[in-house]
């Protein structure tokens, strides 16, 4: 049995190769892990008293994204480094409605073109002791 000592860096970088090579993840080309992908549904519009005449298709994001907490001594803290599923590039969709009136009128939905993980800021916390 060979022990090694490493830090906690080095730790959590062998610990994303392993999750990397045991995880049907994918990788970017800088090797952050993450599976945020863009999902497809369709369903019907209401919008007050009207209804979409045919189903839309609308979209989301959905996923998980690289997070890591580690101490920092120098600064006696925990960093965090986080980053969440979300839109990246979206259009504006026009979907006819008919109301109960039968009027016909044209309602705008944000469409989603792409996700991404993007980086978001989380709390810093300091230690007690």
């Amino acid at each position: 049995m060979v022990l090694l000592f490493i830090s906690k860096s080095q730790y959590f970088k062998l610990l994303k190769k392993y999750i990397f090579i045991l995880s049907p993840i994918t990788s970017n080309i800088s090797g952050e892990h993450r599976n945020c992908i863009r999902v497809k549904n369709t369903t019907d519009v209401t919008v007050n008293d009207c209804k979409s005449i045919h189903p839309i298709e609308v979209t989301s994001c959905s996923g998980h994204c690289d997070t890591e907490s580690m101490y920092s001594m120098g600064a006696n803290i925990m960093m965090h480094s986080c980053s969440c599923c979300r839109e990246m590039k979206t259009s504006i969709k026009k979907v006819q409605l008919k109301c109960s009136d039968d009027r016909v009128i044209d309602h705008d939905y944000v469409y989603i073109e792409s996700c991404k993980c993007t980086p978001v800021m989380c709390e810093n916390q300091k230690t007690s002791g």
